[in-house]
């Protein structure tokens, strides 16, 4: 074994002792919670100044507007006849977006892992971006050609994706365009990227609209210039759902080993509770996407932390949120998020805890009363069927660009 790969063994192993991971997960998560708090200051100081406020009910006719002004009619479509254009790249979980966009009509993706570049190389330089910009609005004119492209649906931040060829994409075609992002709080801005910021700051005023699953960063886009419309993520449950299968530990986690988490897990094997996590980082490994519901299976409960990056009690909307609720075999626990409880009955469908020790003592209840459990693991998987899926939140985003047509509304 090579002295660096015995290095890099080594930091693995520290990173994840809990004394360690405590004093840095406390400096990283000041810093964290500072960045956010002073865009969010900034940001409510210029939305007061200007009038700023983002209601829900104006969004239709916001896009309508911005459609209107730059002579932009889209085709009425029925539900399998909408053709997408993607710039979804195929990485984690990312495919479930593009399985949900087909079940209304053809998806043309650009995925620009499949033309030799990386997220990597691409946050790293500005100018494999910018070769991405060619190729992108080729393969848009070939599927336009093809079949007319309704809409252009973007899942990527401004180091991956050029403000310039958005802009080309809307002025060329003159097909709707909308962008995706569910990671604001941390991300709205980002860093120097060449011409334009890494983050969507960039991106937001190109576009028609900017969905975004962060409330409060809802005047943020209009700040800058976009229209945004706040959704949360959705769920898939032909992936997430229970199997009915033997439960062998009290608490399963699945995601990265970052930040607090490793801290939350060995709390919670402190007092008793066995643990299983899985993810990035964590000595169990990785979990495919189609197997995390098998690993579900195996739990009494399934543990969700909404912390941002490091900071624990600076939380968001996350997609293990509705992937695990969706699951129905074990209550899902997660941090408390009042944008959580917009789509949830806390204590009915979900639990919640806002501290450590709340956190150990729903978890001991699952285990303690299993039926209790059960009925809220069902109620969880019915309200995500009915209200959560990626249709569900695909087809609020067609119908508010005046894509899908009024007999394709309705159940998801």
């Amino acid at each position: 074994m090579t002295v660096g790969r015995v290095v890099n063994r080594i930091k693995e192993r520290v990173r994840l002792e809990p004394a360690f991971v405590e004093v840095w997960g406390r400096w990283r998560s000041r810093q964290v919670v500072a960045g956010y708090r002073a865009l969010r200051e900034r940001y409510a100081k210029e939305a007061s100044a200007r009038g700023i406020r983002y209601r829900e009910s104006d969004v239709p006719a916001a896009v309508a507007r911005r459609l209107r002004d730059r002579g932009c009619s889209p085709a009425t479509r029925s539900r399998g006849e909408v053709h997408t254009f993607g710039f979804v790249p195929s990485l984690s979980w990312h495919p479930q977006l593009l399985a949900a966009l087909r079940t209304f009509g053809p998806v043309t993706n650009f995925d620009y892992l499949q033309h030799g570049t990386t997220l990597e190389e691409l946050r790293e330089n500005p100018q494999a971006r910018r070769s991405l910009d060619s190729p992108l609005i080729e393969a848009l004119r070939r599927a336009h050609e093809q079949r007319p492209v309704d809409w252009c649906f973007i899942y990527a931040t401004g180091s991956e994706l050029s403000a310039a060829a958005v802009r080309r994409i809307r002025d060329e075609f003159g097909v709707p365009t909308v962008c995706m992002c569910l990671d604001d709080k941390q991300s709205f801005v980002g860093r120097r990227h060449g011409e334009q910021w890494s983050g969507q700051i960039s991106l937001a005023p190109a576009v028609d609209l900017c969905w975004t699953s962060s409330p409060v960063a809802t005047e943020w886009y209009m700040a800058e210039g976009g229209c945004p419309i706040y959704l949360p993520e959705g769920c898939s449950p032909e992936l997430f759902r229970s199997r009915r299968a033997a439960k062998k530990t009290d608490v399963v986690f699945v995601g990265g080993a970052y930040g607090f988490r490793p801290v939350i897990i060995e709390y919670l094997r402190f007092h008793g509770l066995s643990v299983l996590a899985h993810g990035p980082g964590w000595p169990d490994g990785t979990v495919p996407d189609d197997g995390i519901a098998t690993v579900f299976d195996t739990a009494r409960v399934i543990l969700g932390m909404g912390g941002v990056a490091h900071a624990e009690n600076l939380t968001t909307v996350k997609g293990r949120d509705f992937d695990a609720a969706a699951h129905g075999g074990a209550p899902y626990l997660t941090s408390y998020n009042p944008d959580l409880a917009r789509h949830f009955h806390i204590g009915e469908e979900v639990l919640c805890y806002a501290t450590r020790d709340e956190m150990v003592e729903l978890a001991r209840r699952c285990v303690a009363d299993p039926e209790w459990a059960e009925k809220i693991a069902a109620a969880g998987r019915t309200r995500c069927l009915a209200e959560h899926t990626w249709p569900h939140r695909f087809q609020r985003v067609l119908s508010v660009l005046g894509i899908l047509d009024a007999g394709s509304l309705g159940g998801a």
